[in-house]
């Protein structure tokens, strides 16, 4: 049975909530909440701690509570005390960790494959032209997914961050921080470097259809109207909202909150970003340039690395570091598909019924 004392509807109580220590989470909610999102995205988020730890059977605990106090978000983890039942999950645990260390490109497609339907079934549908019952179903449905996909995040989370640690470890052993490590792991394709490549060529695109100009010399805000009467502008415009339509689900405040706009409905620091890369061009920094270096290092680093190692060390090094690198890419992964897709997909559900509720007068 799944722990249902887990619900972020209560807030965090000091004096009463004195057996489980609490952190401020700044990583996922930098700053304070709004009530929306936290009995919402944050209820689902608590709660899909709690599904995965059952799922995998994670040994040392059974998720984490979410809770809020003077409108910031915390997180407490509810640890288990009997020896005996870590030992039982630790075994099953143990056997998800091994799967995951020759199989993970298998069990991670099969949950991000079942996000990517989720989200692509949603943004199917134009909530505007639905009907209030249907409206009303279609927020429902909303909700499952975005309770699911943070099912499925800390799914895939619990065994890459044994993982993980596993290789850290492995590495510390043999005289290596994790500072040092960390190379050996970067410059693999991620949504995130795909991002990242799709601005850098919108930029690129922009100087060569002779737009730097416009870019340079009009206010942020009036930009896209500017571009839309300039014949280059309108040709470049398209790409951009092309680019919007594949990565345009960033949220441009806090990390895991519904009520602030995406890329897609306010696209200003993009543009803000299409501007930035002209300067680097000027100072002479090329995108590929710079991954080239990346994979240089990394390789490098692997190979100095290996040359420390035992003949009886490099096998399992190699074993390690192979999923190591898939689970690096999938750290930067998920969060394009859950934390960013799943919470936009929510926002645009919840937009759609605050302008039904204008529209029927109900709200101002």
């Amino acid at each position: 049975m799944f722990d249902r004392s887990i619900s972020s509807l209560r807030t965090l109580r000091p004096e009463h909530d004195q057996d489980i220590f609490w952190f401020r989470d700044d990583l996922h909610q930098p700053s304070a909440i709004s009530p929306m999102g936290m009995t919402t995205v944050q209820k689902h988020h608590a709660w899909g701690y709690h599904v995965a730890a059952e799922e995998t059977q994670l040994p040392p605990s059974k998720g984490a509570y979410v809770k809020i106090h003077k409108g910031r978000v915390y997180l407490g983890f509810a640890l288990i005390d009997d020896v005996a039942e870590i030992a039982r999950r630790a075994v099953k645990f143990s056997v998800l960790i091994e799967h995951c260390m020759d199989h993970w490109d298998e069990f991670y497609d099969a949950y991000i494959d079942e996000v990517k339907a989720s989200l692509l079934t949603l943004s199917a549908v134009d909530a505007d032209l639905l009907t209030n019952a249907h409206l009303l179903d279609y927020l429902r449905k909303s909700e499952e997914v975005n309770r699911r996909n943070w099912e499925i995040h800390f799914i895939l989370m619990y065994p890459a961050d044994a993982i993980y640690l596993d290789f850290e470890q492995f590495c510390k052993e043999h005289g290596m921080d994790e500072q040092g490590l960390m190379p050996m792991l970067s410059g693999f394709q991620s949504k995130p470097a795909e991002t990242d490549e799709e601005l850098w060529s919108l930029a690129k695109d922009a100087r060569a259809r002779g737009l730097e100009p416009v870019f340079k010399n009009t206010p942020i805000k009036e930009l896209r109207t500017t571009l839309a009467s300039h014949a280059e502008g309108r040709a470049w415009m398209e790409r951009f909202n092309d680019f919007l339509s594949a990565y345009g689900n960033r949220i441009n405040a806090a990390h895991l909150d519904v009520i602030f706009p995406t890329w897609r409905e306010e696209p200003e620091p993009v543009l803000d970003t299409v501007l930035s890369y002209f300067r680097r061009m000027d100072d002479g920094w090329d995108l590929a340039v710079q991954r080239g270096k990346v994979y240089a290092k990394r390789e490098a680093a692997i190979i100095e690395f290996e040359r420390s190692l035992s003949p009886e060390d490099l096998p399992r090094f190699r074993r390690l570091l192979a999923v190591g690198q898939k689970i690096y890419a999938y750290q930067e992964d998920h969060g394009f598909y859950i934390d960013q897709g799943s919470t936009a997909a929510l926002h645009n559900t919840l937009m759609a019924c605050g302008r039904r509720l204008v529209k029927l007068g109900l709200l101002y």
